[in-house]
């Protein structure tokens, strides 16, 4: 079991859409690629354990991390009931705005782990944003309405019937972004998922076949909420990833 030895608090800053991040130093000498955390559907990014851990681990593996906690959620502003998923597509961009501006890293080597729902949304986003590295977690599914409307998904039996089909990418935001993804690609599922059935794992894998490298993985037995020893073995798997897929220095300036 992974255990945090260490304070890991971090420096908070509010965005310019109501949204709010924690930035985390990585370990390492000169300006270093950062990874993005994008949380699930009323998920508490700053508090939960596979969050923090995963991000210590990270910052171990020579990556700063910010922690992005979108509009709607704790430690930012807005109601659950109020946001909208175009709200929280413009935390996201908000948030690699404010990466890209920051002296403390390399905005060239710019990465993303995005969980269920936040991994949908760095999907939506590849085409928008160019991710060095991508870490999916569960991705989410969701039909192609009511982006502007106040979003409630969990609770729709529209929803459960939706995810039991497997879509492509004419069908769904999230997949049709993915398809331009072109860095390396990392997914891990679980095999009790009720929540998001193999058919959404599905998708989102073949929408991934252009990327730079695969690397795709069903944990036996594990649910979409990751309690141990499915907790540990996701970070495990996770931590490894990006320390083998480290980015290195682009010669190139970046652009904001």
């Amino acid at each position: 079991m992974i255990q945090v030895e260490k304070p890991f608090g971090g420096r908070y800053e509010k965005l310019s859409t109501g949204a709010q991040i924690r930035f985390h130093q990585g370990e390492g000498e000169g300006l270093l690629p950062t990874v993005l955390i994008v949380h699930g559907w009323k998920s508490a990014v700053f508090s939960s354990e596979i969050y923090v851990q995963g991000a210590q681990a990270l910052c171990e593996q020579g990556y700063n991390v910010v922690m992005l906690s979108m509009r709607g959620h704790p430690g930012a502003e807005g109601s659950i009931s109020e946001v909208t998923r175009h709200d929280n597509l413009n935390d996201i961009k908000a948030a690699v705005r404010w990466i890209q501006e920051c002296p403390e890293t390399d905005a060239t080597r710019l990465c993303a782990w995005g969980t269920s729902y936040g991994g949908y949304l760095l999907s939506v986003l590849c085409p928008q944003i160019h991710f060095e590295l991508l870490a999916l977690r569960a991705p989410a599914s969701y039909p192609e309405k009511g982006w502007d409307e106040p979003f409630e998904p969990v609770t729709s039996e529209e929803l459960a019937e939706w995810r039991k089909v497997e879509h492509d990418m004419r069908d769904e935001s999230a997949l049709a972004g993915l398809e331009e993804f072109r860095g390396d690609f990392f997914m891990v599922n679980g095999s009790n998922d009720e929540t998001m059935p193999p058919t959404v794992g599905a998708g989102y894998g073949r929408a991934s076949l252009r990327a730079r490298s695969r690397f795709i993985y069903v944990l036996d037995g594990a649910p979409h909420t990751l309690r141990e020893p499915h907790r540990s073995q996701f970070i495990s798997h996770l931590a490894t990833w990006f320390g083998e897929h480290r980015p290195k220095p682009s010669l190139t300036p970046a652009v904001p």
